[in-house]
């Protein structure tokens, strides 16, 4: 299994960045739009650090404006990691991780029907010096244009300047039972931290 680690790029927070809808088509997708930011910070940043060549899954986006996603080889769920610079100005602005949510989920909710949110339970991801990184999540429920109806769970984590974002996409017809499968990939990422430099 090869690893690979991301690199924070410059790209705002999550009010402006949007990961292409799970299994939506492509004309009610929400657009990646990249803001003029330094995308080289001396600040403190974090990344994912993400597995390649896992069996039932295959990268089909991979470093597009700070972006990995993975589809089930054998299905209809697929994984995408987001990671964006502009966390402090969030910050600065007022604004905490759970806006990151509000964003994501709005962004989707202008382009499907019938959307419904649910609470969901934190996600741990383990960091590669050692403690877990609590993320903050949500799922939501929703009808495409396509007619057919998707679950995501979406979640977020500031660290530093650094928003980090998790999509878990299936078909609802197969949320349920892609659980193991989903949940079997997340246990292999981590966090990598870089401290700040002077």
């Amino acid at each position: 299994m090869r690893v690979v680690r991301l690199c924070p790029v410059g790209l705002a927070v999550g009010l402006a960045v949007l990961a292409s809808a799970p299994q939506a088509s492509a004309q009610e997708r929400p657009k990646i739009e990249p803001t003029p930011q330094v995308s080289h910070s001396t600040k403190a940043t974090a990344a994912f650090s993400l597995p390649l060549g896992l069996d039932n899954w295959k990268a089909d986006i991979v470093e597009r404006n700070g972006m990995y996603r993975f589809r089930q080889t054998n299905g209809n769920c697929q994984l995408t990691f987001a990671q964006n610079r502009g966390a402090d100005a969030a910050r600065a602005a007022g604004r905490g991780v759970r806006s990151t949510l509000d964003a994501y989920i709005a962004g989707v909710a202008a382009r499907v029907a019938k959307l419904t949110r649910n609470k969901a339970a934190t996600l741990e991801l383990s960091r590669v010096a050692g403690k877990k990184v609590t993320f903050v999540s949500e799922e939501m429920s929703y009808t495409g244009n396509d007619n057919v109806t998707y679950h995501n769970r979406i979640s977020t984590q500031w660290i530093g300047d650094v928003e980090l974002l998790i999509i878990a996409a299936c078909q609802s017809a197969e949320w349920n039972r892609s659980q193991d499968l989903l949940n079997a990939f997340l246990s292999k990422v981590s966090i990598v931290e870089t401290p700040e430099q002077n």
